[in-house]
């Protein structure tokens, strides 16, 4: 399952998201788009392998503190409406 992270730390990097996804399950990827200048848009994706343990880490990180932002995390959902599977 695709997750989005939103309102994530601009310090943040890939290894930060595989690190916290790890302890609900088997992480595939981890992306955080940048801009032109190479700087961090605020938001991310983590790809589980799992959609079970990728359900539970959604119910359990949505709303949670992390380096210092509340992030909002939910299923990857793409621009036209339909869910995202990775």
């Amino acid at each position: 399952m695709k997750i989005f992270i939103g309102y994530l730390s601009l310090l943040a990097t890939e290894q930060h998201l595989i690190d916290l996804f790890t302890a609900y399950g088997r992480v595939e990827a981890a992306y955080i788009p940048r801009n032109a200048a190479g700087a961090a848009r605020g938001f991310g994706y983590v790809i589980m392998a799992d959609d079970t343990l990728a359900e539970a880490a959604i119910h359990q990180l949505n709303k949670s503190q992390f380096m210092g932002q509340y992030l909002t995390v939910s299923e990857a959902i793409s621009s036209i409406g339909y869910t995202i599977h990775g």
